[in-house]
Order: C-alpha cells, then structure tokens, then sequence
C-alpha cells in the first residue's frame, strides 16, 4: 500500500504549483504522505517520503536546466536538499500519529512541524531558498491569502495541513468534531472573503509604469549593442509617458556600466525626468549573475537607482546576493571545485535598506529574489512605506513557469505588509499587485517588448504580520517541544 500511496501523492501534488496551478488539490494531496507516515515507522516514512519528494521536486524545479552552467550533477544535490525538508516532516508526522495524541494535539503538532520546515528552509544561510513554499500553492486562492496579514505565508501553510489532517481524520471523528473542523477551515476563508472585499480607502492613487524591454541572454551577456538596449528603454519610456505616469520603473540590470559616476546615460536619464516630470527608477549592473568572465573588477554591486527632477540620485545596493551566482559563500575558506561552480563574479553586497521618495510614494526597492524573504522584506520597511518595488531579470529561465513561480512571492510580500508590490521584470512578467494580492495589471506574456500601467492605491497602514512578524513560528517551535518532553515524560 505503500507504494499506491506514493503514486497518489505524486499525482495530487505534482500539479499544484505553476504552471497548472491546481491550489484545490493541495487540501487533499497531503493526505497519501499522511497515510504512509501512520503505516511507517519514522526512519521507513523518512526515506519513503524522501524519494517522493525527489520526484516532485525535479517536477517542481524542472525549468532549472534551462540556466547554462546547470548540470546534472547540480540537480543531484539541489534535490535531494529539498527532499531532507519534507522527509524530516514525514518522520515527524510518523512520531506524532504512532504516538496517538488526541486529535488537536496531533493536528497542530503536524502542522506546525510543516511550518518549521517552511521556516528553516527560509532562513538556512546560503541555503536558504524559499521557492514554491506549500503556501504559495494558494496564491490564487484570494479569501486564504489574506490571512498572510496576521500570521505570514507560514499561517498559510498550516491551515493547508491541518485541512489535510482533517480529512485524514475524517472517518474516526465524531459527527461533532468533524463539523467543528469543517466549520473552522470554512469560516477562515469567509473571514477572508470579507477582508479582500471590504477595503479599507487608500491614502492616494498614484499611476505607475513599468517596463517590461525583454533583453534576450545573449545580450544581456555581452557587451554589445548598448546604444541599442538604452534606446530600446527610452522609447518604452516615452510610450508610457503618454500615460502621465508619477513613476516609470526599469529592470534589474537594464543598464551595464562601470559605476553612475562615469556613466553619460544618467544626464540623458536626468534630462527625460525634468522634461516628463517623472520619476525613473532603474536597475543598474556593474556585473551579471552567474558570469564566467575573468576580467571583473572588485566592489560591483546590483543596484537600483531613483532618478528624479528633484534631488540628485538615490542608490540601493542589492544586499541578498545570490549564492553560486553573484558570490561564493564562505570562499574565504572553502575553496569551491570548479567541477561545481565556474561562476567569478565579484559582486559585493549592499549593507543597508533605502528609502526611495518621489511624489507622495515612499518606496522600498528590492532586486531579484530578495522578495522571497519575508523577513528581509519586513526589515526594510519603515511606517511611512506605501510601495515595493522589485527589480527583477529572469530570462535565464526561458519560456517556462520560473518567472511565475517567482513572481508569486511578491503576492505574499504585498498582503502580509499591506503594500502594493510593482515588478519590472526584463522578460516579464512585468507586474503591478495590489495591498490584498491581486494582480492589476501585468504583462500578456514573457519574453515581449512591453510595458505596464496602473493607478496604484497606497496607503501607509501596517498590517498585524508587520508588528508581530514570524510570532506564530515560534509558537509552533514551543508547542512541538512541549509535546515531545511530555511524551517522554510519559514514557518514564
């Protein structure tokens, strides 16, 4: 029985991320894991469950291989990493189920070992990558997100496993408890309806543009044809222009050079924003992600850079470099095989948040996946911050789901602060996401010279997650604890 389990398993959660994006099945997909962790001992649940998790997470991360330096011999290691979380999970549940706790007990305590592993998967150092989390299954799932404002995308994750739970309970569980738990999960999502449509007004509408100018690789690259790629972003400029945006927004890495102060675009940029009375924000790249190149210079960094008629430029450095791909971590003293990692760049890391202000927008600028850190985002926000701004270059990945997946963590980032979140995406898809998730304008399609506008509602009200940030973890970490000292105490 095992093995069916398996194959269900595989089934059911194979399809609940993008590009399919099935989030209903993420409540009952569970349920086959929870079915072998009760038939299995620990140490059996662990491997099972570890090879399951193999499987989809090849399924879940299969546009990896469209990034040139990633090989085979990547892929045996990156997954199996992400296997450890879920195979640690599944010899948890097996504890906790063999144990027979009541049912709440056993609810929480399974659920909140997900959430554990959710958090430490979030927080590991340079292996840190939270990507297609079990919460971001349920992106679209709009009335459950906004409890990502109280609790995180982690409250997210637990109220998806302990549905799973439910269910898996479902036949033992009296009449009663069985309604009281359906009637929980349900009221949770009616409490959301009403906080997605009952909005609170917005301080100010502010119309924002953003650029989505699809730089190919190949150039992105090389050297060549810089005239040809500025004018490419002056034009897009000027066509959403027409629109009279406050604010017109450029990718990670639309400009290269050698530093602002020996680039002669930035006269010309400065000139557009006085003549427009707009505001430019632009990535700016003294060195590209996963470069082979010999020939670079110390201290580059990935910048964002506010352009404005009103004060000289506003500078942020990109602070969560990109492991194996903007830096190598701990080089000092590991010295990394170039069998596994080719990269040279000498990226170097910003050290400190910038607060970006144009026209009544207080803004706080992220590039590339720094968006997938909840914490991170948390601490560079102050209380006057009405926007997010992330600037992103995902055209290593294709024609694929990964500019997607990647996308949906600025969704979360947007409902648990309150903050409307505006991506530029050089490939797309470029973006523009309300304070509750949704998205209010976007790009068609990826890979597409284009650009986006919308009237963008701020206001300056913090949500609940903002003041008490990951407080419901740690809540997690003490109820596993306590029930594990219980029961051996029990024992004795």
């Amino acid at each position: 029985m095992l093995a069916v389990w398996s194959i269900f398993a595989v089934i059911g959660l194979a399809v609940i991320f993008e590009p399919l994006s099935i989030w209903p099945l993420a409540f009952v997909g569970y349920v086959p894991l929870l079915k072998i962790c009760e038939k299995a001992k620990p140490i059996l649940a662990f491997f099972v469950v570890f090879l399951i998790a193999l499987i989809l997470e090849n399924i879940y991360f299969f546009w990896i291989y469209q990034v040139q330096v990633f090989k085979l011999m990547h892929a045996s290691i990156l997954a199996p990493y992400f296997a450890v979380y879920w195979a640690i999970w599944a010899a948890i549940a097996s504890y906790i189920l063999r144990a027979r706790f009541s049912f709440v007990t056993t609810l929480i305590g399974i659920s909140g070992a997900w959430v554990l592993m959710d958090y430490i998967m979030a927080n590991l150092s340079f292996l840190a990558f939270p990507w297609n989390t079990l919460a971001h299954s349920q992106f679209d799932n709009k009335w459950l997100l906004q409890w990502a404002s109280v609790f995180g995308e982690y409250g997210i994750a637990f109220i998806v496993i302990s549905a799973n739970v439910i269910i898996f309970y479902a036949a033992r569980l009296s009449n009663r408890v069985l309604l009281v738990s359906a009637s929980v999960v349900i009221s949770i999502h009616i409490i959301g309806a009403f906080a997605y449509v009952v909005q609170p007004q917005p301080d100010l509408f502010v119309r924002i543009a953003s650029l989505q100018p699809s730089f190919g690789l190949a150039k992105v690259h090389s050297e060549q044809d810089p005239n040809q790629r500025f004018r490419r972003l002056l034009d897009l400029t000027l066509e959403a222009a027409s629109y009279d945006p406050t604010l017109v927004v450029w990718p990670e890495g639309a400009l290269r050079g050698r530093g602002i102060a020996s680039d002669s675009r930035f006269s010309q940029i400065q000139q557009l924003s006085s003549t427009g009375n707009v505001s430019i924000l632009t990535g700016y790249a003294e060195d590209e992600k996963f470069t082979t190149s010999t020939d670079s210079k110390p201290e580059q960094y990935n910048q964002a850079i506010l352009i404005s008629s009103s004060g000289k430029p506003i500078i942020y450095s990109k602070q969560l470099l990109m492991p194996f791909a903007e830096y190598l971590p701990y080089d000092d003293i590991i010295d990394w095989p170039t069998w596994f990692v080719s990269m040279n760049s000498n990226l170097k890391p910003g050290d400190k948040a910038v607060e970006m202000r144009a026209s009544g927008i207080v803004a706080s600028t992220i590039i590339c996946w720094e968006n997938l850190f909840t914490r991170f985002v948390r601490e560079g926000l102050s209380r006057d911050t009405n926007l997010i701004v992330d600037l992103v270059n995902d055209n290593w990945f294709g024609k694929t789901s990964a500019p997607y997946q990647h996308n949906i963590a600025s969704i979360f980032r947007a409902v648990e602060f309150g903050v409307p979140v505006v991506i530029s995406s050089n490939t797309g898809p470029s973006q523009i996401i309300d304070a509750h998730g949704k998205v209010i304008a976007s790009a068609s399609d990826t890979f597409k010279q284009t650009y986006i506008v919308a009237d963008v509602p701020l206001r300056s009200t913090r949500t609940i997650y903002y003041y008490i940030g990951d407080v419901f973890v740690l809540f997690q970490l003490l109820f596993l604890v306590g029930l594990f000292v219980n029961d051996k105490l029990k024992l004795k």
